[in-house]
């Protein structure tokens, strides 16, 4: 948050410049995310110069506002991620667990180099166009288009596609149950219990992990921004935000196509 609130508070005045350096941190961010030990720093990194340098344009003070809030956010869910492991122990040995494929600098760099060109267009046109509605799309991108710089670029965007797509669903049905029983306590007891029931298939299935990871994370970002809202326009907001991901998704394999293609027209 420092970095990124350094950056963003000399460079509000001058697009250019504060684009080149929004830019050069989303590389750097992206660079170090291939280093498991530099993997969570990396995703804060990612989210914080994706949200910061943009709110400082609207307001210096809505930045820091906001940086405040990510990193009482993310000390809140460290601690509670220590405590239950230290309540219910990982109970495969970490000595079988497999190694994780570790790439040469070069291929960092380029990997990198990739997540940028997916990701960099999107954050020009929102900045240029300053459109707050679309915060959840740059997002969106800028943090998923990593894993579509593989060899598999196209699947992986259409798996992206598809359980984006998933838990829209699942929270529409969710929406509709929350508006014929609107309580808090509801509300809680259907967090729970999905959950519960997503938690169960990432444990017995786990070759299907990633789809219901997928649809767990879809689903909590667009019911959590929809129910926290204050408009009165609750529902027309929650399908945008649908829309939104999907529109993200359909971007990705869009642009993963072309590099793809690309790809084999260069080899």
């Amino acid at each position: 948050m420092l970095i990124v609130l350094s950056v963003s508070m000399g460079g509000t005045h001058y697009p250019l410049i504060l684009l080149l350096l929004v830019g050069l941190l989303m590389f750097i961010a992206y660079y170090l995310f291939m280093d498991p030990q530099w993997n969570f720093f990396a995703t804060i990194l990612m989210v914080a110069v994706m949200l910061l340098p943009y709110m400082g344009i609207i307001a210096s003070g809505l930045a820091v506002y906001i940086a405040v809030g990510l990193v009482v956010s993310g000390v809140v869910a460290v601690g509670l991620f220590a405590l239950l492991h230290l309540l219910l122990p990982d109970l495969e040995p970490v000595s079988n667990r497999q190694p994780i494929e570790i790439l040469s600098p070069e291929q960092w760099a380029h990997e990198a180099m990739q997540a940028l060109v997916i990701a960099f267009p999107v954050i020009i046109f929102v900045y240029y166009l300053q459109i707050t509605g679309a915060l959840l799309i740059m997002v969106i991108i800028g943090i998923l288009s990593l894993q579509t710089t593989g060899q598999k670029s196209v699947k992986t965007s259409m798996f992206l596609l598809l359980t984006n797509g998933l838990g829209g669903l699942l929270a529409i049905l969710f929406y509709e149950c929350l508006v014929m029983v609107p309580t808090f306590t509801f509300l809680l007891a259907l967090i729970a219990l999905i959950g519960c029931v997503i938690s169960t298939k990432i444990y017995r299935q786990p070759e299907k992990a990633p789809i219901s990871a997928g649809v767990m994370s879809a689903l909590l970002v667009v019911l959590g921004s929809g129910v926290t809202s204050d408009s009165k326009l609750i529902e027309v907001s929650f399908y945008i935000r649908i829309g939104q991901i999907l529109l993200a998704s359909a971007y990705m394999v869009f642009v993963s196509y072309l590099l793809e293609s690309w790809k084999k027209e260069s080899d």
